[in-house]
């Protein structure tokens, strides 16, 4: 039986924010750090280049994919590490689930193993 692409979603969710939260050193960041991390974990996640990230202003920003969807930012420079982990998080997931569902995710890799 197939997984869901929801359920597909959340373990690759988990995975990520294992890796950035986790796993890896702490090193100080601004908030527009933090996101930018976000994005290029999500590609090498993925194997991919199809997310950027893109400031309007010093406080907002946009997470785009190439296929054109996108996900406006709030990038408030004062946010200590535990008040931005749970935007950091929902930035991750609304990511996971639009590749999941748009772009297949990972299923073709899996399915060719």
């Amino acid at each position: 039986m197939s997984e869901s692409v929801e359920l597909r979603a959340e373990r690759h969710l988990d995975a990520l924010l294992w890796y950035l939260f986790e796993y890896r050193t702490p090193v100080p960041e601004t908030t527009a750090e933090q996101f930018e991390r976000s994005v290029i974990s999500a590609n090498a996640f993925f194997d991919t280049e199809a997310f950027s990230i893109s400031y309007s202003s010093r406080n907002t920003g946009r997470i785009s994919c190439n296929c054109g969807w996108s996900l406006g930012l709030l990038l408030p420079a004062d946010l200590d590490a535990q008040a931005l982990a749970a935007p950091l998080a929902e930035c991750l997931r609304r990511m996971v689930l639009h590749y999941e569902i748009q772009h297949n995710g990972l299923k073709r890799a899996g399915n060719e193993q």
